[in-house]
């Protein structure tokens, strides 16, 4: 067995039409992980770890074919740090075989404990002989911790338009996304 993991998941998802143009989607959800020792990814012991998170969607089509959709989730994980993404897309369908779509999204991370907090420099302990050469896993990288990071922002556009001609689809997407307060890793 090379890791031994055991997750219990809970979702609920719930639909709401209060009217033939508004239409809504929220939903909740919530997780445990149970892991047992694997030294080898640097768990000493076992852990458990949790998240939950909700979100919640709106499509309002205010005149035929033109349809404003909202929407954000929020999440929060025990070892990984919080994360949300909200986001913004105008429809608009000038013919039923014609689509034309103007988005905006946007994401924030706060730093994971891992990145923050814990140094994986892997000790070498008693089972290796002293003077002889360590596995080679244990030679391959050392990430360290650093608690100056700040929460990570991305910024997307989007335009797009997909055109149905019978069996075929023609679908072109501009994108653009801008990442500010970047978290990454650094060798050193």
């Amino acid at each position: 067995t090379f890791a031994d993991v055991t997750t219990d998941q809970v979702e609920l998802q719930a639909n709401w039409d209060p009217s033939k143009d508004l239409h809504f989607v929220m939903g909740l959800d919530t997780r445990k992980v149970d892991i047992k020792k694997v030294e080898f990814l640097g768990l000493n012991q076992d852990e458990t770890n949790t998240a939950s998170g909700g979100f919640l969607a709106v499509d309002w089509t205010f005149t035929p074919g033109l349809t404003l959709s909202l929407g954000a989730r929020a999440e929060n994980e025990g070892l990984g740090g919080s994360r949300t993404s909200p986001r913004a897309t105008l429809v608009w369908s000038p013919t039923p075989a014609s689509v034309l779509r103007l988005g905006y999204f946007t994401s924030t991370r706060s730093p994971q404990m891992a990145e923050t907090k814990v140094d994986y420099t892997y000790p070498l302990s008693n089972r290796f002989v002293p003077g002889t050469q360590a596995p080679y896993y244990m030679l391959a990288t050392t990430i360290l911790p650093n608690s100056q990071l700040k929460p990570e922002k991305t910024s997307n556009y989007e335009l797009g338009y997909r055109q149905s001609m019978g069996a075929v689809t023609l679908d072109v997407t501009l994108y653009q996304m801008k990442i500010s307060d970047q978290i990454t890793a650094v060798s050193l």
